[in-house]
């Protein structure tokens, strides 16, 4: 009797275990589909649908490539806001970008009186020496800033004929700014009279390089008009202004 009673009791016990394990399984599938429901629906609205939801638990785990970091973002942030941030494991990639786009290449060149400044971007191919040897032979112990930098991508045509007639045009203008693109260069400088105006347009619009567009911008003060005069004369016939300069 009593080992009968015993073997009752066991698999009574057993069988209130296995109940349980099979309640909480119930349990906890019925949990881990609702979050991949509810988590789904939210980045679907989203327009997420290449996030890829599953569950573990109370774990909610997020897969899948994100066409960038942004995206990536956005859908960790938007599954949060269904179900405790704690609770997620993101597990997002990032697509590779193998299409990167070459950067505009150019350098910008203030000359003064005072010093010279150089920024810009160029062609690590190209490097930097020809424009430190332009700058170091017009430098003439002025304070030079030079702020050039690389970058590792082809050279874009038409580049060195662009800076060669750029830098050129830096050597003759004591007062300028030089813009050096591919396809533009843009000069900008201020003449001491309207006679070297015309010299410096001269020489400026001669040996331009093919397949680069050249823009001038060249300044010169205004003749002075001396003595200045302001003469109005009133008389029988009325008032009149007979000079001013």
């Amino acid at each position: 009797m009593i080992r009968s009673a015993l073997l009752q009791s066991i698999v009574a016990f057993a069988l209130a275990v296995a109940i349980s394990v099979v309640t909480a399984g119930f349990l906890a599938f019925g949990l881990e589909r609702r979050s991949i429901d509810a988590v789904s629906a939210e980045l679907t609205a989203g327009g997420m649908d290449w996030v890829e939801i599953s569950a573990d638990g109370l774990q909610v785990v997020l897969a899948g490539t994100a066409p960038n970091e942004a995206s990536a973002f956005r859908a960790t942030q938007r599954a949060a806001a269904i179900v405790d941030g704690d609770r997620i494991i993101s597990l997002i990639e990032v697509a590779q970008r193998d299409d990167l786009r070459p950067p505009r290449f150019s350098i910008d060149i203030l000359r003064a009186r005072d010093g010279i400044q150089v920024i810009g971007l160029v062609p690590a191919a190209v490097g930097v020496t020809a424009i430190n040897e332009a700058i170091a032979a017009i430098a003439n112990g002025v304070e030079v800033a030079n702020l050039v930098e690389t970058a590792d991508f082809p050279v874009p045509e038409h580049w060195e004929a662009a800076m060669t007639y750029g830098l050129s045009a830096l050597q003759s203008l004591p007062r300028s700014k030089v813009t050096i693109y591919a396809d533009l260069v843009e000069v900008q400088a201020i003449a001491e009279s309207t006679e070297q105006r015309a010299g410096f347009l001269q020489a400026l619009e001669q040996n331009q390089p093919r397949g680069v567009r050249v823009t001038l911008d060249i300044s010169a003060p205004r003749p002075v008009i001396a003595p200045f005069q302001l003469r109005f004369t009133i008389d029988a016939a009325g008032g009149r202004l007979e000079t001013c300069a």
